[in-house]
């Protein structure tokens, strides 16, 4: 019996059908639906921020790699099954060792345009590599690796490109982002360097502070 405003009052009869098993088979997904609407805004609560290490404008993070994969700096397998195997450059894309991802010595090809446009004194740049490849189409014969991203050139036929002076080999989508360092043997400069102790990163790092010097003495002159 349900009470009416401003009186009245209405007898209701509720007629039940079905068996009893029905009904908690209802509550029951309707209590998993409500239980992982709850938890979605928790999902990430134990997540772990990676970290990244910037080398050359290279934006690099440990990644796990799920195929075969060479590095694109010594060229060499990148070993292991569990865990996370290379560092991978978000920007970019190139794959290289944890060991190797400190000695790139080529700036990252997705770097800003307003950072390769600005006009630099003569000498400002002490170090730099800046000459591009001549790539063309090319049909590979044997399983080949893309030497940017390190993953295998699939297909039977124009399966990338290939620099005709220098041989790398690359996928069509890696064109853009390949280091202009054509016929440049980064490893041994890299080698080189090291023996010095100066790091890629260090010259990066230099080479901004010059930079930064220089923009100040020059709003020093206008003011």
């Amino acid at each position: 019996m349900v009470d009416l405003e401003p009186e009245g009052k209405v007898f209701v009869v509720i007629d039940l059908s079905g068996s009893s098993s029905e009904a908690p088979a209802g509550s029951s997904e309707n209590e998993e639906r409500v239980f992982r609407q709850r938890l979605g805004p928790r999902k990430r609560q134990g997540a772990v921020r990676r970290r990244v290490h910037q080398v050359n404008g290279h934006k690099f993070m440990a990644t796990f790699l799920r195929q075969p994969t060479y590095c694109s700096h010594c060229r060499d397998f990148i070993w292991g099954v569990l865990g996370k195997q290379g560092y991978q450059c978000q920007v970019c894309t190139c794959v290289v060792h944890k060991r190797c991802h400190e000695l790139i010595i080529t700036k990252c090809a997705g770097m800003k345009k307003q950072e390769d446009t600005v006009e630099e004194p003569v000498g400002s740049q002490r170090f730099s590599v800046n000459v591009p490849h001549k790539f063309r189409i090319h049909n590979f014969k044997v399983l080949t690796f893309c030497d940017h991203c390190g993953s295998l050139l699939w297909g039977l036929l124009r399966q990338g490109l290939q620099c005709k002076v220098c041989k790398v080999n690359v996928h069509r989508r890696c064109e853009s982002n390949v280091a202009p360092n054509c016929g440049v043997d980064a490893k041994a400069i890299a080698k080189v360097l090291s023996d010095l102790g100066v790091t890629p990163d260090k010259i990066c790092n230099s080479a901004l502070r010059r930079k930064k010097v220089q923009n100040i003495s020059y709003l020093n002159k206008i003011k």
